[in-house]
């Protein structure tokens, strides 16, 4: 059932969505896109990984399109995963990060690593 908050457009279209419809889809991605990426900009400075986040996000929707429910808010589902493709990143940033820094820790002896980086 339609929450009375939630857009008669945005049920609609996640209904034909979650059938298949690539045109229901065109026009959440239009409706959306920027509001998302705006949303993404938010965990970076980086338009490029913005932009990145927010088109993986698009491409998990049409993945999982089957599973949408159209009761619920898109805007919503779509910005949970949009938060989670930025959180992803930013991990595995820092998890490279970190390896880095310790091959770096490795790869220099000691001494010498402390007078060139501290």
């Amino acid at each position: 059932m339609k929450p009375s908050t939630y857009s008669e457009s945005d049920y609609y279209l996640t209904s034909q969505l979650k059938l298949g419809s690539e045109q229901a889809f065109t026009v959440l991605f239009h409706r959306y896109q920027d509001k998302v990426y705006q949303f993404c900009l938010r965990f970076t400075s980086s338009s490029f990984l913005a932009q990145e986040w927010m088109q993986d996000a698009f491409i998990q929707v049409w993945l999982n399109r089957s599973t949408i429910d159209p009761g619920k808010s898109f805007s919503g589902y779509l910005h949970v995963i949009a938060r989670n493709k930025a959180f992803d990143s930013i991990k595995k940033e820092a998890s490279e990060n970190l390896r880095i820094g310790e091959w770096v820790r490795q790869a220099i002896p000691a001494t010498d690593y402390e007078s060139v980086y501290l």
